[in-house]
């Protein structure tokens, strides 16, 4: 830990560069290694007033060996859940509070646009919450394979009938007009998708909106208070196999590999 007036002129200016004023906080600590083996730096701020670090994120840093958090931000793991499902956690969260906002009701059909991992924990959270259809859409039949083998066949609308609730987890236009035309009146839709590009809709697609008095909802990350902790409630879900996580995994590399790793996904 670096008291400021310590910091060399580079050090606070790039610092500052990150969007922070550091005459706000009392200290900084660098991290010197990310994974390619260049001494990039992660800045993690002691605030004066919250009394808590944060991690400035865009920087270097997140493969060094250590990383410095606030405890109030750790999470304990059973002793028998492995690191390979803890390491799904931030995704299962992001999915867990999708649906929780979705508001799934005891007999709804859920439809799921977007077979990644996290449409898939987003369905099996939807099966959990009630729902008794649980479907997924995706132009990939290798994911839509993997959704089978996950226990989720492709959405058919002939066979299933409208959707009373649905998830936008692609971020294409394709994909939300698609959805529109395939939700009940009074339906509703939570966007999670973060887009690529401009969303545009036809105007004949809006108008579905309207006239199936559609709602429509974001969500953005997951929560994580003493209220609601999408993250607690996660780890709970793989420590008694309600969920089943592990099975998600498809590769494994040893650290050597990591570059590797990161090439193929």
């Amino acid at each position: 830990m670096l008291p400021l007036d310590k910091l060399t002129e580079k050090a606070y200016a790039d610092f500052a560069s990150k969007g922070c004023d550091p005459a706000a906080f009392d200290a900084v600590l660098a991290l010197d290694m990310n994974l390619s083996g260049d001494f990039g730096r992660t800045w993690l701020a002691l605030d004066r007033t919250r009394k808590r670090l944060y991690r400035l994120s865009e920087s270097d840093g997140a493969f060094a060996e250590y990383l410095a958090v606030d405890i109030r931000n750790l999470i304990l793991l059973p002793d028998d859940l492995s690191f390979a499902c803890a390491s799904l956690v931030e995704p299962g969260a992001v999915a867990r509070a999708a649906v929780r906002r979705l508001e799934v009701k005891l007999g709804d059909t859920v439809v799921i646009w977007g077979a990644g991992p996290i449409g898939l924990i987003a369905a099996a959270w939807a099966k959990r919450a009630g729902a008794s259809v649980v479907r997924v859409v995706d132009i990939s039949e290798e994911k839509l394979a993997f959704a089978k083998k996950f226990g989720f066949e492709a959405y058919d609308e002939a066979r299933d009938g409208l959707c009373d609730c649905a998830i936008e987890g692609t971020g294409a236009p394709q994909a939300l007009c698609s959805l529109i035309q395939a939700m009940k009146p009074h339906s509703r839709v939570i966007l999670m998708g973060n887009p690529a590009r401009d969303m545009t809709i036809t105007q004949s697609v809006y108008s579905q909106i309207l006239r199936r008095e559609i709602t429509l909802r974001g969500t953005w990350n997951s929560s994580y208070n003493d209220m609601i902790n999408d993250w607690e409630a996660t780890v709970a879900a793989m420590a008694d196999g309600s969920i089943q996580y592990e099975g998600l995994i498809t590769h494994r590399y040893p650290i050597s590999r990591t570059l590797e790793a990161l090439e193929m996904s």
